[in-house]
């Protein structure tokens, strides 16, 4: 307990002296932000999570490729986030269109990803904790629901990396199976 609280102390005064050696005024030690530019210069120090969230389009960050495991057994199996648009009354929300292939069978989603929550880990990277919800579209072998958490961090050279999705494959006739994706 004490360790804890010498550990918070010592967090708060390098806050501190950390923005006053670049010259700022600082009323909280940890609400002080520096604006960034662009997306990818975002500041690590985050004074309003969700003025945060409103002001950047995180889409780029999340549309690629990713590689993943289906079921039990383990099979592989591609995620491809295509497309996603920022949700103008949301907007910690994206809409997301995208496929998956498992077993050489694509099949085409759509569904919703949502930035829950935004960390500072350190003074090198954040993290940004997402829940997503895919649901298949015409597949022949019966449509299901790709459901589950993720976490995408920032890197200190402003990219997010190690973005992992955890979750399951939710079948229509109620079984699951896990399904996860980085």
């Amino acid at each position: 307990m004490r360790k804890t609280i010498v550990v918070i102390v010592v967090v708060i005064l390098c806050g501190f002296i950390a923005c006053k050696k670049e010259g700022q005024k600082v009323a909280n030690p940890e609400k002080v932000v520096v604006v960034p530019s662009t997306p990818t210069d975002i500041d690590l120090a985050i004074e309003d999570e969700s003025s945060f969230i409103v002001k950047y389009d995180f889409a780029p960050f999340f549309k690629k490729e990713y590689n993943g495991v289906f079921g039990n057994g383990r099979q592989p199996i591609k995620i491809f986030l295509s497309n996603l648009e920022k949700s103008k009354e949301q907007p910690s929300r994206y809409d997301v269109e995208g496929f998956s292939v498992h077993k050489k069978i694509k099949v085409p989603f759509r569904g919703t990803l949502k930035l829950d929550k935004v960390l500072k880990i350190n003074n090198a990277q954040i993290s940004v904790m997402i829940s997503y919800e895919f649901t298949e579209q015409e597949a022949e072998h019966g449509n299901g629901k790709f459901v589950g958490n993720g976490i995408a961090v920032k890197s200190e050279k402003g990219q997010f990396s190690n973005s992992n999705f955890i979750g399951t494959y939710d079948f229509e006739n109620g079984e699951s199976i896990i399904c996860n994706f980085k």
